[in-house]
């Protein structure tokens, strides 16, 4: 089944096996301006992409940052990707702290917990993949690609080295918002009732 459009975002859940325990094996896709992101596995159970894409749909309301929306796509992605991590590149880090100030402890943030705007379950399925959303008043703000690679690290200038290109990877997709979330919702709603009909 396919949820949205592909045109714009959409996700794509396929239920391919039963087990005797009730748990669902499948796969999850999902297609941003047609492109598919993730692929295919036999292995992956359902219960846990779509429980994940539940706690996604439960953070709506922790997306609205107006200062952090108007960021330029690379600054956008690059913030909120480095803001999650133990360490932040010299150059990036007044930025970073900018828009999530952290406390006097290094590994705690006084404001918010930026993996909050992540919309990509954690599982393999998405591989490399990352991405972000971010609500404006009538808008939700999609910036995704790859994980920057990491080709460096110089530990006396606490300093890292990222390849050049990884930023022709990020892409940004606006849609009104509500879309993404309806969406979410009803691949959600649609994996609880082939969970049920699989119990009956």
């Amino acid at each position: 089944m396919i949820f949205g459009n592909k045109r714009e975002f959409a996700i794509e859940v396929v239920v391919n096996k039963i087990q005797e325990d009730y748990q669902l094996f499948g796969y999850v896709h999902l297609y941003i301006r047609n492109k598919r992101i993730g692929y295919f596995r036999f292995i992956d159970m359902l219960c846990d992409i779509m429980l994940s894409f539940e706690g996604i749909y439960r953070m709506k309301n922790m997306r609205l940052y107006e200062e952090l929306f108007y960021l330029d796509k690379d600054d956008l992605f690059t913030v909120i990707w480095f803001a999650h991590r133990f360490q932040v590149p010299q150059h990036l880090r007044p930025m970073v702290e900018h828009f999530f100030p952290r406390s006097e402890d290094i590994d705690i943030y006084d404001d918010r917990v930026p993996m909050d705007f992540n919309f990509f379950p954690e599982v393999d399925t998405f591989r490399q993949w990352c991405g972000f959303l971010i609500s404006s008043g009538k808008l939700d703000k999609l910036v995704y690609g790859y994980q920057p690679d990491i080709i460096g690290y110089n530990e006396n200038e606490d300093t890292f080295y990222l390849r050049k290109n990884f930023s022709e990877k990020i892409k940004i997709l606006t849609l009104e918002r509500g879309i993404f979330d309806s969406v979410v919702k009803e691949a959600v709603d649609y994996f609880h009732k082939q969970y049920s009909l699989a119990k009956i």
